[in-house]
């Protein structure tokens, strides 16, 4: 299938030529190769996640209490 790109800006071709180069690809593949990643679905890898998330909370320097959870929760809702 061939695809034409009308009014394709000269600044945008030459991020993508510099890309393509530095990633050892043709300038069709690295287009190819960003649309694909663009527009495939992500997985998430959710142990993962929920390690960072766990390490953030424990690494963080604020102390958030159920009280001030709660009034926080509250304020948000009126």
């Amino acid at each position: 299938m061939n695809v034409t790109l009308k009014e394709f800006p000269s600044d945008l071709h030459s991020r993508l030529k510099s890309m393509a180069e530095v990633n050892g690809r043709s300038l069709n593949r690295q287009i190819i190769h960003l649309l694909d990643l663009a527009t495939s679905p992500r997985r998430t890898d959710d142990a993962g996640l929920l390690h960072r998330i766990q390490q953030n909370r424990e690494s963080s320097r604020i102390s958030l209490s159920q009280t001030f959870l709660d009034e926080a929760i509250q304020e948000g809702r009126s």
